[in-house]
């Protein structure tokens, strides 16, 4: 098969590509949704600041996620995402610095 540019790909090609086109899709997705709840939540937070939180937050996910992985899945999914839960909630601060009017 060939790719839109005319190359030749291999199947682990092709899924290497779908792979990527369903976590862009996912990750805006995620950013749309974070993008309206988190203003509402930090009212003082600008959507630049927001849009910097969620960077910063998705891909710490993807970070665990592929440590997770790498790992062969030996800790549990529960503590991995309590570690999530704990890394963004503690990132946070950030955006709550921003509510109170306060430089990070």
């Amino acid at each position: 098969m060939t790719n839109e540019k005319g190359e030749v790909t291999t199947g682990r090609e092709r899924n290497k590509q779908r792979q990527e086109l369903v976590l862009w899709k996912m990750l805006d997705l995620g950013r749309m949704v974070c993008q309206e709840s988190y203003q509402r939540m930090f009212e003082g937070a600008s959507p630049r600041d927001i849009s910097w939180f969620y960077a910063y937050a998705s891909w710490g996910c993807i970070g665990l996620l592929r440590r997770w992985l790498w790992e062969d899945m030996e800790t549990p999914a529960s503590e991995v995402a309590g570690i999530a839960e704990q890394l963004i909630g503690q990132g946070m601060q950030f955006l709550s610095e921003k509510q109170k009017g306060r430089k990070p």
